[in-house]
């Protein structure tokens, strides 16, 4: 099947002469004289030289216009894609292969936008966030015709390559989070007698075995250990549960915390939250959004657990959320998610809040006030040409977020660094949150307003 790599094949142009701008996927903005050693990006800035591998670049310009100017010409193709796959036969398989590229295209063309509006504000900047929406209503369209494609009509003959435009589209497959420590054999005689410990009356006796399976962790011992976290009563026991956790293959977790989801214990619960925000990988993010899909959770304590989670894996956290936003259809799983995304303080999820206003006025209002300073570009750029709505209450949520009445922009511009020093103490702090910020979702609108 063809693969798109926009990385490769578009916003990579790398002239040698002139100085250039490097974005990176953990957020980084580096300029000075950029070169290219194989599939390595080279940034020598002032400071110092920096080697990029490919899967971390984003995007490679002498002016940020001039990404988007591709970024946006690579939206029409992968539109045309689309409306071309449409019009064939459901069963030619021309037609999934046709939306897959303008998937792979689009999400590229997304990550383009998501990071320079995170970098560059004002002017035409502002009009970033309009083109994010389209791209993310043109992804849900292509993700339902393929979903339906690919479950209906008969198999046929695989027909030739799709023709496309020139460059190459070939995707570097996801590199997984390296863990050299694991043991990934049969669980050998000693860790089998291990195993058989954890049913110990003695609370000592099993938090050893927990610690002596955890160096180095084998992977078939998990389901056992797990099995502990259910009904264990010792804090000694569970602390060596999630030191060996933090050491686990997030994947293997997925099938054996299913009966926390219901769990009538909300410290157990949590628990359960703390041990996948240990492994942090973005497969312990999937399975935290799963679980507000499958079972939102029901109380305060959950739901801070949850958001400190997220805010430890944001990057993942981000397209996670946005995505099962997207897909669901309950209200129930759509409110939580968007409480989620207020607590994630990110940048790339305001103008989506913004939006979600026409369904979920007071839920996205309040989600937009703990975004903070990363909702002031989007709340600004609809207080005249948005909805009723949005033109009322996005000018109050300015006004209590920077503590003003006006030049939101010149504020949003300033406080860059206190937003910076906000994410370090959270870091250093472990990202706590506070059970108790949940409770303003209780309130009514009109009281919050006239305050």
């Amino acid at each position: 099947m063809v693969r798109a790599s926009l990385a490769a094949a578009l916003f990579l142009l790398l002239p040698s002469a002139d100085e250039q701008t490097v974005l990176t996927r953990d957020g980084r903005k580096l300029t000075g004289d950029v070169t290219q050693d194989g599939d390595v990006t080279v940034v020598r800035t002032e400071k110092e030289t920096v080697r990029i591998p490919r899967a971390q670049l984003v995007a490679v310009f002498a002016h940020p216009k001039d990404a988007i100017q591709r970024a946006d010409t690579r939206m029409e193709q992968a539109k045309k894609l689309y409306e071309d796959a449409r019009s064939l036969d459901i069963r030619d398989r021309a037609r999934v292969e046709k939306i897959v590229v303008a998937l792979e295209i689009l999400a590229e063309t997304r990550d383009v936008y998501e990071h320079i509006s995170r970098h560059y504000t004002g002017g035409d900047f502002r009009l970033l966030p309009e083109a994010i929406s389209r791209v993310l209503q043109l992804m849900r369209l292509c993700r339902d015709a393929k979903g339906s494609e690919l479950a209906g009509g008969p198999s046929v003959a695989r027909p030739s390559l799709v023709k496309l435009a020139q460059g190459d589209y070939r995707t570097p497959p996801p590199v997984p989070r390296p863990r050299p420590w694991i043991d990934a054999g049969e669980l050998g005689p000693g860790q089998l007698a291990l195993v058989k410990l954890l049913a110990s009356d003695k609370p000592e006796t099993r938090a050893e075995a927990v610690r002596r399976l955890a160096s180095p962790p084998a992977p078939h011992a998990a389901p056992a250990v797990w099995g502990l976290v259910e009904n264990e009563p010792s804090s000694e026991v569970l602390k060596a549960v999630a030191e060996y956790f933090e050491r686990c293959d997030p994947a293997l977790t997925a099938p054996q915390v299913a009966w926390a989801r219901r769990c009538p214990e909300p410290q157990r619960r949590a628990f359960v939250i703390d041990c996948l925000k240990r492994q942090g990988d973005a497969a312990a993010c999937r399975i935290l959004a799963d679980w507000i899909v499958e079972q939102p959770p029901f109380d305060h304590i959950t739901r801070a657990h949850m958001a400190s989670a997220f805010r430890k894996m944001r990057e993942p956290a981000v397209a996670d959320l946005k995505e099962r936003l997207v897909k669901s259809k309950d209200r129930v799983v759509q409110i939580e998610l968007l409480k989620q995304m207020g607590m994630l303080r990110d940048r790339r999820l305001a103008a989506l809040l913004v939006q979600t206003m026409a369904m979920y006025l007071k839920e996205s209002i309040i989600a937009l006030l703990y975004t903070g300073r990363e909702a002031i570009p989007d709340c600004s750029r609809v207080m005249r040409g948005g909805t009723p709505e949005q033109r009322k209450y996005c000018p109050w949520i300015c006004r209590k977020v920077c503590e003003q009445d006006s030049a939101f922009d010149e504020w949003y511009i300033k406080s860059r660094e206190a937003e910076e020093a906000w994410w370090r103490e959270q870091a250093e702090k472990g990202f706590p949150v506070d059970p108790n910020d949940f409770r303003l979702y209780e309130r009514k609108l009109e009281d919050l307003v006239r305050e």
